[in-house]
């Protein structure tokens, strides 16, 4: 009673603008874009809808976006919200390499995503290549950053790249992307645990990362500890246990529950990062097991 209580207080009170919150970036991907609704996601302050990805032309390949409800987008935008549009993912970045090696085919890759940013008012383009191998890829890929981020410059959108946890960053990447998020998951052992996540971060910031540039990812989903490819939505797992709130693992599964979310908000406070990202939000519980409320909850709390 007492946590349904706190999570209705933090919902019921008037939200702040997203300029003054901790940043809360949230996923949507392409198959649950034709059932969205903002009312949802209370607290979030980004929505990147996955994905686009480059074609080998350097065009843009945005048929898995095609039922994307843009009208209702418009009052989370109005209200200060921010929308972006992810490039590549898992399963979509075979043409990365090619792309970002010509100039010519770089080029019009960075012209589609600014005439798209345009015409649907969107905050910026989260890059997800993965992966980039070798030192020539890693390089285009600063390249692609660095163009994006000039040619966004005047209408102020913002570059993000998505970090795995195999993967580098060229300086230039660096430099350029206004965020790069850290997916802090999928990593060796229980996957995505808070120590684990305290040590990627702490890679960064050595690495000269600026901390206000760090957003941390938090999956909401679990993934097997000994079978790897076994996977499992939070709600889902809800919906099998009876979980604790401190509970992080379940039938061979590891997961983050509230109390490490939590744990996880007060990890980018003290770091001074940016905020937080999530995978994804249509994994998420309802109600009081919500995990977005609680990383919402984690990250309004006073410094």
């Amino acid at each position: 009673m007492r946590r349904l209580l706190l999570l209705l207080a933090t919902l019921l009170v008037v939200p702040k603008s997203s300029a003054e919150q901790t940043l809360l970036i949230g996923y949507l991907p392409y198959r649950s874009v034709a059932d969205l609704d903002m009312a949802r996601y209370p607290g979030l302050t980004d929505l990147i809808l996955f994905s686009a990805e480059p074609r080998a032309d350097g065009s843009l390949d945005l048929s898995r976006l095609a039922a994307v409800p843009w009208d209702r987008l418009r009052a989370f935008q109005s209200a200060g919200g921010r929308v972006h549009i992810c490039l590549g993912g898992w399963g979509h970045s075979e043409h990365f390499a090619a792309v970002t090696a010509d100039d010519t085919l770089r080029a019009r890759l960075v012209s589609e995503v600014v005439r798209l940013c345009a015409k649907h008012d969107l905050a910026g383009v989260d890059l997800d290549w993965e992966h980039p191998k070798g030192k020539s890829q890693l390089a285009a890929y600063g390249q692609l950053v660095a163009a994006l981020h000039a040619a966004l410059a005047e209408r102020k959108g913002l570059v993000s790249v998505t970090l795995a946890s195999a993967n580098q960053l060229p300086s230039n990447a660096v430099r350029y992307a206004d965020r790069i998020q850290l997916m802090a998951y999928d990593m060796p052992g229980p996957h995505a645990t808070l120590e684990a996540a305290s040590t990627r971060i702490d890679g960064l910031l050595a690495a000269g990362v600026p901390a206000h540039k760090v957003i941390l990812g938090v999956p909401f989903y679990g993934r097997g500890v000994s079978d790897r490819s076994r996977t499992l939505p939070y709600r889902e797992i809800r919906l099998r246990h009876r979980l604790e709130p401190g509970q992080d693992e379940a039938d061979g599964l590891a997961f983050n529950g509230p109390v490490t979310v939590k744990r996880k908000a007060g990890l980018v406070l003290e770091r001074a990062l940016g905020g937080a990202m999530v995978w994804e939000l249509t994994q998420d519980a309802s109600g009081p097991d919500s995990l977005l409320a609680a990383l919402r909850l984690g990250l309004d709390a006073p410094r």
